[in-house]
């Protein structure tokens, strides 16, 4: 059996090193054969949110980098364990910019499973996850929110077992038994809860700009830029908010942040009264860029899009394209995600029909995993152009791992009959 440890953890790293250590003597002892990565030493690219990887190249991210090598293994393996400090109930920055590139794993298809909506696993097996969250101290709520979530991505994976729990420093000198014990756990668990009643937060309702308020914030988290939903949701609160006498100004942090521009962000959060993020959901949580620049905190342990003054009343605002389903937990995801719903399968015909948009974002002389090039059909007289033929067009899968049997629509096969041509089902959004 194989087993891969993704090591994400950025802060409590002394923790992080004794737990991968004990885990992978621990899983060498149950006759595993175990790979370690450290996450936080590769150059890993920042999704694009185009879904390129369902579209142009299905299967594998078409940005080149490490990430594309750590996804197969990850299909490859029997077992993924993942560790990860917990920050704001979640993942490390460094966790999760692997994690957003791990969605052409499974397909773009849509079916039901116990009344919620999740996407049609692309092969026929997937590794069983753990989730390793490491704490300084207890704290049962963040804990809670960590679990859920790692729960939720776990389902979305198709995982057969998974479990996630979280380790704190004063639990190091029983490290060996508790890393036995969690194990235990693990093989007698099952797969991942389905229709979970939501997380209930205690929240501050009342939105009320501040009458004093004279400075607005908004913050855009999709790296797709000036042409995704949460620019236009942006575009929408700018005018609103100008409207009413404030001044407002505009920020992309949908891109890694370079250390010079998170400080002069966190100099523009201290000058707002009023501070807005509008983002998408990559695999149920913030993008990995506007993670990162939520932890870039000047080791306060508040990131910079987390202004510590009482005085700034913070709008979260959910934008459109979510790689995950929280729209059961967020109502007004739900409303967001119909707008995206409406336009995306314009733009997935159009890809895959050939248009500009696959041109400009394919890889040229790009080869799947069996050596072929993939199809790519002329935009103006729908011919099949060199480099690719309609007979064949492999999807990229990875070598050793089955291809899930047909389930629902299905994924394009064979290319005789391209996207365009059939009719694009999601299912209805209550």
């Amino acid at each position: 059996m194989k087993a891969l440890i993704l090591d994400g953890a950025l802060t409590l790293r002394d923790l992080a090193d004794a737990v991968g250590s004990a885990m992978k003597a621990e899983l060498v002892a149950r006759d595993y054969v175990v790979a370690r990565r450290d996450l936080t030493a590769l150059a890993i690219p920042e999704c694009k949110g185009d879904f390129g990887c369902w579209t142009v190249t299905p299967g594998a991210c078409v940005q080149p980098g490490p990430h594309r090598e750590v996804a197969a293994e990850i299909i490859r393996s029997d077992l993924v364990v993942l560790i990860t400090d917990v920050t704001f109930g979640g993942y490390s920055s460094a966790l999760k910019r692997q994690l957003d590139h791990c969605i052409p794993l499974i397909s773009p298809w849509m079916t039901t499973l116990d009344g919620e909506t999740h996407h049609v696993p692309r092969y026929a097996r997937f590794p069983d996850f753990l989730v390793l969250g490491l704490m300084e101290g207890p704290d049962a709520k963040v804990a809670r929110v960590f679990e859920r979530l790692a729960q939720r991505n776990a389902l979305n994976m198709h995982a057969p077992r998974s479990l996630s729990p979280v380790l704190t420093r004063a639990e190091l000198p029983q490290l060996a038994g508790w890393i036995k014990r969690t194990l235990d756990d693990l093989a007698a668990s099952g797969p991942p809860m389905v229709a979970a009643a939501p997380v209930s937060f205690v929240a501050d309702s009342n939105l009320a700009i501040p009458a004093a308020a004279r400075r607005a914030l908004l913050l855009v988290g999709s790296p797709r830029g000036g042409q995704s939903v949460s620019a236009a949701i942006v575009a929408y609160f700018n005018e609103l908010l100008t409207s009413r006498g404030l001044m407002v100004g505009v920020e992309w942090i949908g891109v890694r942040p370079s250390e010079q521009s998170v400080r002069a962000l966190e100099a523009k959060i201290a000058e707002a009264e009023v501070v807005g993020l509008a983002t998408p959901l990559y695999v149920d949580s913030l993008p990995a860029p506007v993670t990162e620049a939520r932890d870039a905190g000047p080791g306060t342990g508040e990131g910079v899009v987390t202004p510590p003054a009482s005085r700034h009343r913070q709008l979260w605002v959910p934008g459109g394209g979510s790689h995950g389903h929280g729209a059961r937990d967020l109502p007004t995801l739900r409303a967001a995600s119909a707008l995206r719903l409406d336009r995306w399968p314009r733009c997935w015909r159009w890809r895959h029909a050939g248009g500009k948009a696959a041109r400009r974002t394919g890889w040229p002389g790009a080869r799947d995993h069996t050596g072929s090039r993939p199809h790519r059909r002329s935009h103006r007289t729908g011919q099949n152009r060199p480099g690719g033929s309609t007979a064949s067009r492999p999807a990229f899968t990875h070598p050793g791992v089955a291809l899930s049997p047909p389930r629902g629509p299905g994924l394009p096969e064979g290319g005789e009959e391209a996207p365009s041509a059939r009719p694009c089902q999601f299912a209805a959004l209550p």
